[in-house]
């Protein structure tokens, strides 16, 4: 059974774990860069997010542990209430159920909440529609005119 595994480390047990080496693909996001827009649905838990981006109580990630992620700023903004059309800037996540006609293209599940359950996390997704660059879209805009669409 031994002969099976290239890498063999013994345990305290008398027993042993077996690894084995191969090549492998891992697909990684690279300079990218992102605004992040969070509304608060409950007004005191406000504080505690805006604590958790400044003071991280675990190393940040885009969802999946290897996906880190660098926190440049942090700031209060207003989003003004009304919505405008336009181009969009940038690549934005379009949920399905707030496009106003039927897309042709892919529609991905991007996770949202999640709950720790039994010591994993599990997510709750949503689905979205890839909003390209240039695409005609409704947004709200912040005081510093970016745009966004709260999800």
């Amino acid at each position: 059974m031994e002969d099976r595994w290239s890498i063999i480390v013994d345990d305290d047990a008398g027993d042993y774990f077996g690894f084995t080496t191969r090549l492998c693909t891992v697909e990684l996001l690279v300079d990218r860069y992102y605004t992040l827009h969070i509304c608060v649905e409950y007004e005191n838990d406000f504080a505690q997010i805006f604590k958790a981006f400044n003071y991280p109580p675990v190393y940040p990630s885009l969802g999946r542990w290897e996906d880190s992620i660098r926190i440049d700023d942090v700031k209060i903004v207003e989003v003004k209430e009304e919505l405008t059309n336009g181009k969009l800037n940038a690549y934005t996540w379009l949920p399905v159920e707030y496009s106003p006609v039927e897309k042709i293209g892919s529609v991905w599940k991007i996770p949202t909440y999640y709950k720790i359950v039994r010591d994993k996390r599990r997510f709750e997704y949503i689905r979205c529609y890839l909003g390209e660059r240039g695409a005609l879209a409704s947004y709200r805009l912040d005081e510093d005119n970016e745009q966004l669409i709260l999800i």
